[in-house]
């Protein structure tokens, strides 16, 4: 199995270089025995990414040969529409004029590790933090750069409510599942549990932000250039991030404990 040469069968040559860029070369030319749905994803992938470029107004530079083969084996068997949003994200923020960049075939092989609930609570909590930001972007900045931390308060029910789940699946179980694998990762620490706040009818649910977890958000967009600044100066969104974000209760700057 090669999802390599789907590309070019897929959708044609010109959009394999519009997203690749001079790394189209690599591809191959023929469809090898690939099965349809398999294609299917992997065009999706690269129509998330040329989407982003156009928006970026990116049409130079080239994405690193070492990520076509990660990428697109992933993306073969990518059917859940948020990974493939992520997928897609990694590849528009791999273009750079950078020939040496492959900073993207680690952020694959992150994404590769997470399951699509913990991703989807990745992209909740920092498009929610994004969206409203009770903390200035200075302060937040600071304090995830000096290491004091950016502790954020959810709604638990809301929670529930933006992971959409179905009455086969155990939230509690995939919740605690999803926090902890992200905390496994670097990419946010604490949120494995959920309480009831003090002199409140409210569950809560509490979780530190991470650089680690700035970063997949930022690549995982396509904006990896600007980094965390461009992170808490909000301009890493577009329409699925402001799909699933929702209004944290607080957002303080700091260790604290809500519990």
């Amino acid at each position: 199995m090669d999802p390599v040469t789907t590309v070019f069968t897929a959708f044609g040559s010109k959009l394999a270089y519009d997203v690749l860029g001079p790394s189209a070369k690599y591809l191959g030319e023929e469809l090898r025995g690939l099965a349809k749905v398999g294609v299917e994803n992997i065009t999706r992938v690269f129509e998330v990414a040329h989407k982003r470029n156009l928006e970026l107004g990116k049409t130079t530079g080239a994405v690193a040969p070492r990520l076509l083969y990660p990428l697109l084996q992933s993306a073969y068997l990518c059917e859940d529409e948020l990974v493939a949003s992520y997928l897609g994200g990694v590849l528009s923020s791999a273009r750079t004029e950078v020939a040496r960049d492959d900073r993207s075939v680690g952020i694959v092989r992150m994404i590769d590790g997470l399951s699509s609930y913990a991703l989807k609570v990745h992209c909740i909590m920092y498009s929610s933090v994004m969206a409203y930001p009770t903390q200035s972007p200075e302060n937040m900045l600071k304090c995830m750069n000096n290491g004091s931390g950016v502790a954020v308060l959810f709604d638990e029910s809301k929670l529930r409510e933006q992971m959409a789940f179905v009455c086969e699946e155990n939230p509690k179980e995939i919740l605690e599942h999803a926090f902890l694998s992200l905390g496994a990762h670097g990419l946010l620490s604490g949120g494995h549990r959920h309480f009831r706040r003090q002199k409140s009818e409210i569950d809560g649910r509490f979780c530190y932000l991470s650089l680690r977890g700035v970063e997949l958000f930022c690549w995982g967009n396509g904006q990896s250039a600007g980094g965390s600044l461009d992170y808490f100066s909000g301009r890493v969104k577009n329409e699925v991030t402001d799909r699933v974000a929702v209004e944290p209760l607080a957002i303080e700057l700091g260790m604290v404990s809500w519990a």
